[in-house]
């Protein structure tokens, strides 16, 4: 079970594809506040269950970079 990859506290529950970012719900929330990043919608892990190990892989290939630039 991968972790938010915000906080590094909890569960990830969402994932952003712009961000390429798995999240808590809170995390979430708050990263996407601004404007700019409002326009992002998150994917519910549980919901996409077989594609879990394809975000996995596809997030620990790349940096957090929204995340990093927008912290």
């Amino acid at each position: 079970t991968e972790r938010c990859h915000n906080c590094q506290n909890v569960v990830a529950v969402l994932y952003c594809e712009k961000c390429e970012a798995m999240m808590c719900q809170q995390c979430f929330s708050v990263v996407h506040q601004s404007r700019v990043l409002s326009t992002h919608k998150p994917t519910y892990l549980k919901d996409k269950d077989k594609t879990n190990s394809t975000i996995e892989l596809q997030v620990r290939k790349r940096k957090n970079t929204c995340i990093t630039l927008h912290n």
